[in-house]
């Protein structure tokens, strides 16, 4: 049983705002798994197991990772309970929440390489299209930018989406600037966390 994380903010940065808005849409998305009892990886902070099912852990391997991939595996189910809560202070500083999404996604692809042989069936498609298609978008970001910039020559419609990234990208770098405002805009800070988040993942 896979529980909920609530961040508690003492400064509402545009890192906190969109770590926080993270989470509520992991939080969906647990949901949607814990009605078909096969939520995919736990949250670090709550969760709980039978103690018979307790694996020899591998230390390179995050155990909020490795656990509930053994237990799905197992034919066992996994299950989100938003009632269990934890909190937790959200980030500050954008470099500490970077270094972390980084850390948190080599070990996530760590975690697939100890464990392919087990990530099988319906949970091997689970764990494509919920990770390894999410850590994947910020090359395809790269590529899309890239094949844009070839494209748009004597075409309309390409110098339109190229306009449309370009403005997605500056907003990033202001809701960098603005990264500190006590009230950052959805409009800054929501291009600047996801921006931030996919380069972390080119890194990793």
């Amino acid at each position: 049983a896979v529980g909920k994380l609530r961040y508690v903010d003492r400064h509402t940065t545009s890192v906190a705002r969109g770590e926080g808005l993270y989470w509520r849409y992991e939080g969906m998305l647990s949901v949607l798994e814990s009605s078909l009892g096969s939520v995919l990886v736990a949250n670090g902070s709550i969760f709980a197991i039978r103690r018979g099912l307790f694996p020899e852990l591998f230390p390179e391997v995050a155990n909020d990772f490795q656990i509930p991939m053994e237990i799905g595996a197992r034919g066992y189910g996994v299950i989100y309970e938003p009632e269990a809560t934890a909190f937790e202070r959200s980030t500050i500083f954008w470099q500490e929440e970077f270094q972390r999404k980084v850390r948190i996604i080599v070990r996530g692809l760590t975690g697939y390489s100890t464990l392919r042989s087990k990530i099988r069936g319906f949970r091997g498609f689970q764990f494509f299209s919920h990770k390894l298609l999410r850590w994947a978008i910020g090359p395809m970001l790269f590529l899309t930018l890239l094949s844009n910039a070839v494209l748009m020559e004597n075409s309309v419609f390409f110098t339109l989406t190229m306009m449309g990234q370009l403005f997605i990208y500056l907003a990033a770098v202001n809701g960098w600037r603005m990264r500190r405002t006590r009230k950052p805009h959805p409009l800054f800070y929501l291009p600047f966390y996801f921006t931030m988040v996919n380069l972390a993942a080119v890194i990793a």
